[in-house]
């Protein structure tokens, strides 16, 4: 059994700032601005601890009930956007896990045909080899 863990002072912070900003902020931006997550690293900011913790807080924030507000992760940035950003960004959404199945299922095609025969007209072998 799963125990529901409320969110922490951090991310509640986290919560409240990103319901006062009008325009999507970068992660360097939200590092910067909220202090919550100590000094930005410019070179190596992408292994950075900061960056790693305020990407699991922001996955929370979207994972759990409350708080009600959904949290929206752009190509511009993360923000608390209205209903018109919100049905744009899920249905960008949508639409790459559409082609993540397709490709998946291509490949799993390609996988089921390993070792079977096939009618040969050229150069081409004999039995289909999906693998090395």
């Amino acid at each position: 059994m799963k125990i529901k863990k409320e969110l922490n002072s951090r991310q509640w912070k986290l919560y409240k700032y990103l319901c006062k900003q009008e325009d999507p902020k970068t992660l360097k931006t939200i590092i910067r601005e909220t202090g919550l997550y100590g000094p930005v690293d410019e070179i190596n900011f992408n292994n950075s601890a900061g960056r790693r913790v305020l990407t699991a807080d922001i996955r929370i924030l979207k994972e759990k009930d409350k708080p009600h507000k959904n949290v929206l992760s752009t190509n511009q940035g993360i923000i608390i956007g209205t209903k018109k950003e919100f049905i744009q960004e899920i249905g960008k959404q949508e639409r790459k896990l559409i082609k993540m199945f397709q490709l998946l299922n291509k490949q799993k095609r390609k996988a089921g045909l390993d070792n079977q025969l096939r009618l040969v007209f050229g150069k081409e072998k004999e039995i289909i080899e999906a693998f090395r």
